[in-house]
């Protein structure tokens, strides 16, 4: 495919391929789809969150972007809940650490006693906290809807040609899950209000049910394994391939 509009996806560290390396990424993966004769890496803006749109336009009008992939479903969680329960232990997986972290491309997540101990706290914790009105400190949908909005929306004078949005990903953790269960209508909403594409891989991943076929998708409680990036990949392929062609027909008849 020659001419292929330029790409860029932007989300968390999902997008560079942590903790199984970028040339595993689901990035990296999907535009193998698009049958490129040399092998390209993907151009990747990462560690952006909800309240990064002025970042994701600025970067947009720099390369002068056709096909924007969003990947932004990842945030959650009330800083106040992460650093007790999901992020404050020394292996923990902050930015810092994602950024200069060595790629484990065979990482497979197995549970273990501490992590379904530490698992099920937390969604207790989080179960006593909804009950006493505080489910807006563990996520603000309001929030997220509006940030997600304002994004898609500075983005409509740049006349992309496609906006893609990815729902989050499904995980082992079950607190984690049921929030990005939530996040998944949002982000789906927002998609379709906007004309964006959706893309449902909180769905795609769900469907492998339970036990070691959902297991074997995932390097840790709350990341991808090489094989997830690769079945993402593949879906997120699939739709960036349709919006290249479409994209591509659109320039032909402009061009008669």
């Amino acid at each position: 495919m020659s001419g292929t509009p330029e790409i860029l996806f932007a989300g968390g560290c999902h997008v560079s391929g942590f903790p199984v390396g970028l040339e595993h990424s689901f990035s990296h993966v999907a535009l193998h789809c698009l049958s490129l004769q040399d092998a390209v890496s993907p151009v990747v803006l990462d560690y952006v969150i909800l309240r990064s749109g002025p970042r994701v336009l600025a970067e947009c009008r720099e390369r002068k972007v056709e096909l924007l992939v969003l990947q932004l479903g990842h945030y959650e969680t009330m800083l106040s809940f992460r650093k007790i329960f999901h992020r404050n232990r020394s292996n923990g997986s902050t930015v810092a650490e994602h950024i200069r972290y060595a790629p484990e491309p065979d990482k497979i997540y197995r549970p273990t006693l501490q992590s379904i101990m530490m698992s099920s706290c937390r969604f207790a914790l989080a179960g006593i906290l909804a009950g006493l009105g505080q489910n807006k400190g563990l996520m603000s949908e309001a929030t997220m809807s509006a940030s997600l909005d304002s994004i898609l929306t500075s983005l409509e004078p740049l006349a992309l040609g496609k906006v893609l949005v990815i729902s989050p990903f499904s995980c082992p953790d079950p607190l984690t899950r049921a929030r990005r269960r939530v996040v998944a209508r949002i982000f789906e909403r927002e998609a379709e209000k906007h004309g964006c594409v959706f893309i449902d891989a909180f769905g795609m991943l769900e469907s492998f049910g339970r036990g070691k076929a959902f297991l074997s998708n995932f390097a840790d409680q709350y990341h991808l394994s090489r094989l997830g990036h690769e079945r993402v990949g593949l879906l997120v392929g699939k739709y960036l391939k349709c919006a290249v062609e479409e994209i591509e027909s659109l320039s032909a008849v402009y061009q008669l």
